[in-house]
């Protein structure tokens, strides 16, 4: 690709890299002499109309934003086969890439930059677009100390996510590690499923790692629905108790307990006073002191402007002889009484709490006395006054004793439901085709084997239907004998359910008279069919009338008589005859017959009866 032009003007340059759909290159806008990003969707998705639409939409989203912390887009188009965007060029490494390479952040980047990406969402907000995948690779450094947030491929509208309200079908979209608890559970992305992916991004940027790890993307996804994440602060002693909690609070798996919008979370950092909304970021360079990886615990860093600023003011106060009444001013925060929160659910107490302006920590306890999730103590006790900002920490009861989740891959439905009722557990079973897990076996489990949970608590159960199966259309049976219907039942790889037996009048006994799938519907291959059969008596008998007579040709011949009715086929006649030999004959038959007359296995004459 290196070197073609599109429209006359984009030189491809370098590849960038790739996604699941396309291509990103660095090219130069010929025309105005400068560099861009161009986008371009993967040839084998080209003629695929949802992947078209789906990449025209991306364009569509972007453009109609325009906000110094979101790319921008420049032009869009087709040539070629090939469709394309071209869009703003960020001079710098994305954010995975540069905590890869360096490690966490200082805190005051971590807030700068979590506030500039903030401050994008909001403005995509207020024009109806969500995001849906905001992650660190999607966010990237500019030289001039900006951020910016790109890769809207999965941005939907919200009209869009009301539309599809009535398709729960809808595939979760997003990186696991950063996805909203409520899209793992199969709902709609809000505006609080960003601010979640943000809170996740800071937690990474001010620890160095992601909140919820796993062996695999379904135990990561769990995690984000049942797991508890360490406390920043917990995790780095140089993170301040206040911001660990924004972090917190943005991470709340209840979406209505959440910051209510973008902005809010934003000032909320800003209010802590650690960086400004215009600072820039600084963005370590290869070698150098700045460029060293970084190995120990991040400092915060200090504004030498600030610092500087804040001096003279202070000078100013001594001198003007009201030092000491001025620091009380600055100093003196706002007392409150702390809430009575012992007994009530952690989520009413948590309420509560940030009511009062309080902060809330909470550790689990298993607890005989006290119901799952309620307060059983706290720390400051209630009514007692703490300055506004305060962590009231909590302790929760986790239940009763903790149950240990077995292993239950391979084993039938029954088997797995006897092995969670002997640790007090509760399967919750659904079913889904598998090329290798025999039907009816379990093919995997969440949590998995080994876990602690409460006693009580549910584990998720995907039963096998093996293979996925294919549609036929249902032969006849009616009018075979048994044996034989179920030959062909096998034969289209169909199951012969229960027989039931039913007197007729019309079919033999063990003739099959009804079949529960009509001739001609679909059915899936390995389903059941019921079958009713005659117990007889059958039609009743009814008499036919033969007469033939040989040829006379003065030889000798082999005569048969063959006679087919309701009671199947039956030989009546087959000797040697003399030429000239006259057959007469009475014939007893059932239902409707045919009689067939060959002479030397040649059919010369049939008889159809009624």
């Amino acid at each position: 690709m290196q070197g073609k032009v599109f429209n006359n003007r984009y030189e491809i340059v370098s590849q960038l890299g790739s996604g699941g759909t396309a291509l990103v290159y660095m090219g130069k806008d010929l025309l105005l002499d400068r560099k861009v990003t161009i986008k371009i969707l993967r040839p084998e998705f080209a003629s695929e109309e949802q992947f078209v639409l789906r990449f025209r939409k991306e364009a569509q989203a972007v453009a109609s934003l325009s906000h110094p912390n979101i790319v921008s887009i420049y032009d869009v188009g087709f040539q070629d086969d090939f469709h394309y965007i071209v869009m703003e060029y960020a001079d710098g490494p994305n954010l995975k890439a540069y905590i890869r390479e360096h490690g966490s952040l200082s805190v005051a980047d971590s807030v700068n930059i979590a506030g500039q990406i903030l401050d994008g969402l909001q403005h995509a907000h207020e024009h109806g677009i969500i995001h849906r995948d905001i992650k660190p690779h999607n966010i990237l450094f500019c030289k001039d100390g900006k951020i910016k947030v790109t890769d809207f491929g999965i941005a939907v509208t919200m009209n869009e996510m009301a539309e599809r309200n009535h398709n729960p079908s809808n595939s979760v979209v997003g990186s696991v590690h950063y996805i909203a608890p409520e899209i793992v559970q199969g709902m709609n992305a809000t505006e609080a499923s960003d601010i979640y992916a943000t809170g996740i991004v800071l937690y990474e940027m001010l620890t160095g790692r992601v909140p919820y790890q796993g062996s695999t993307p379904s135990e990561v996804a769990q995690k984000h629905i049942q797991g508890g994440a360490m406390p920043p602060h917990k995790i780095n002693e140089q993170i301040p108790m206040e911001l660990s909690f924004i972090v917190q609070r943005a991470m709340r798996k209840n979406p209505e307990l959440r910051y209510t919008s973008a902005k809010e979370m934003r000032d909320a950092l800003l209010k802590l006073g650690l960086t400004t909304a215009s600072a820039p970021v600084r963005v370590k360079t290869a070698g150098g002191r700045n460029g060293r990886k970084s190995t120990g615990k991040p400092r915060r860093e200090v504004n030498v402007k600030n610092v500087v600023i804040l001096t003279i003011v202070f000078l100013t106060i001594v001198v003007s002889g009201l030092g000491v009444m001025a620091m009380r001013a600055i100093t003196k925060v706002e007392e409150v009484p702390v809430p009575e929160v012992v007994g009530l659910p952690y989520e009413e107490a948590e309420k509560m709490i940030e009511a009062a302006g309080l902060y809330s920590n909470k550790d689990f306890k298993i607890s005989e006395t006290v119901e799952k999730d309620q307060v059983i103590s706290q720390d400051p006790v209630a009514k007692q006054k703490v300055k506004v900002g305060r962590v009231v920490n909590l302790v929760v009861s986790s239940g009763t004793k903790q149950a240990t989740v077995p292993g239950l891959e391979n084993m039938t439905r029954r088997e797995a439901e006897i092995a969670l009722s002997n640790q007090q557990l509760t399967g919750i079973f659904s079913e889904a085709y598998h090329e290798e897990v025999e039907s009816g076996k379990v093919i995997s489990q969440s949590p998995n084997q080994g876990a602690n949970v409460p006693l009580n608590s549910t584990v998720n159960v995907i039963i096998s239907q093996g293979p996925e199966r294919k549609e036929i259309l249902m032969p006849s049976l009616v009018g075979l004998e048994l044996s034989k219907a179920q030959g062909i039942l096998e034969d289209y790889k169909l199951e012969t359910g229960k027989v039931e037996k039913m007197e007729s009048h019309e079919y033999a006994a063990d003739v099959v008279i009804l079949q529960s799938v009509t001739k001609g519907t679909s059915i899936l291959e390995g389903s059941s069919v019921d079958i009713t059969v005659s117990t007889g008596p059958g039609p009743a008998d009814k008499t036919g009338s033969v007469a033939y007579i040989v040829p006379d040709d003065n030889q000798t011949h082999q005569l048969k008589v063959e006679l087919k009715d309701e009671s199947g086929t039956s030989e009546i006649f087959n000797q040697t005859v003399d030429g000239g030999y006259g057959y007469y004959k009475e014939v007893p038959y059932k239902g409707k017959a045919t009689l067939d007359i060959y002479i030397d296995g040649e059919l010369v004459y049939t008889y159809q009866w009624a």
